[in-house]
């Protein structure tokens, strides 16, 4: 069995008619894709990550070896806890034996958690601008009752 070349199946290609007209989204046959021909041959391989997925797995594998139980001497009796908390413990340790890193870590890196008081919401209006919106609410209704005596 004879194989044509690929030169020869081109130029056989370019001698079809075309039943349709050329032009956007209908290119003609012979410049088209040849089945399992990719459109960019260079481009990124299939299945390589971009590098917000990848710091995307990177910080769900820090999240899961740092929730890792293990068990830790506190004072002579073992104490189980995750690895998280037991960083935090050290940290804390030497903040408070004078380490000056330590504290500055502890600072920089806001491992420790607010206090609840802390965290809650403050109210939005003070009495003061509670006033100021009582007296902007009468206001308009006075302007609005003006507007309406007018039309009337």
């Amino acid at each position: 069995m004879k194989q044509t070349r690929p030169r020869a199946r081109r130029q056989a290609a370019r001698t079809r008619t075309v039943s349709y007209p050329i032009g956007r989204g209908k290119p003609p046959v012979h410049s088209r894709w040849q089945k399992g021909q990719s459109g960019n041959p260079n481009g990124r391989r299939q299945g390589s990550k971009n590098r917000k997925t990848l710091e995307k797995e990177q910080q769900a594998l820090e999240l899961n070896l740092l929730n890792e139980l293990v068990t830790v001497d506190d004072n002579g009796h073992p104490r189980t806890m995750t690895k998280r908390q037991a960083v935090l413990m050290t940290v804390i340790n030497k903040a408070m034996a004078g380490d000056l890193r330590a504290a500055q870590q502890l600072q920089q890196q806001r491992i420790y958690e607010a206090r609840p008081e802390d965290s809650a919401p403050r109210p939005v209006l003070d009495a003061a601008d509670e006033a100021v919106v009582k007296e902007l609410y009468v206001r308009i209704a006075e302007m609005q009752k003006g507007i309406t005596n007018e039309i009337d």
